[in-house]
C-alpha cells in the first residue's frame, strides 16, 4: 500500500507524436506447432496507442490447428476478442 500511495501521480501520458499515423494499431502472428510435444501452436499479439505499447499476450493455443492458415485464424480471434 506505501508503493501506491507513494506513486499516486505517477502515469503514462500518451500524444500524437506523428499525425499520420494510427492512434491505435495491433499486430497479431502464430507459430505453427511451436510446442514440439503436443503440436499446439502459439498466438501472440500486441496493441500499440500511438507508437507505445499498451498490451500483449503470447499464449499456447488450446486446440491442435491442422494447418498454419488455422493457427493464424485462432491467433486472429483472440487478437480481436482483446481489441473490443
Amino acid at each position: 500500500m506505501r508503493y501506491l500511495n507513494g506513486s499516486l501521480k505517477v502515469g503514462l501520458k500518451y500524444q500524437q507524436i506523428d499525425p499520420g499515423r494510427d492512434a491505435l494499431e495491433g499486430y497479431v502472428d502464430a507459430e505453427y506447432a511451436g510446442n514440439i510435444d503436443t503440436r499446439k501452436s502459439l498466438s501472440g499479439f500486441v496493441f500499440t496507442l500511438f507508437g507505445t505499447t499498451v498490451t500483449w499476450k503470447v499464449n499456447q493455443q488450446s486446440v491442435v490447428a491442422l494447418s498454419i492458415t488455422q493457427a493464424e485464424y485462432i491467433a486472429l480471434v483472440e487478437g480481436v476478442k482483446e481489441a473490443i
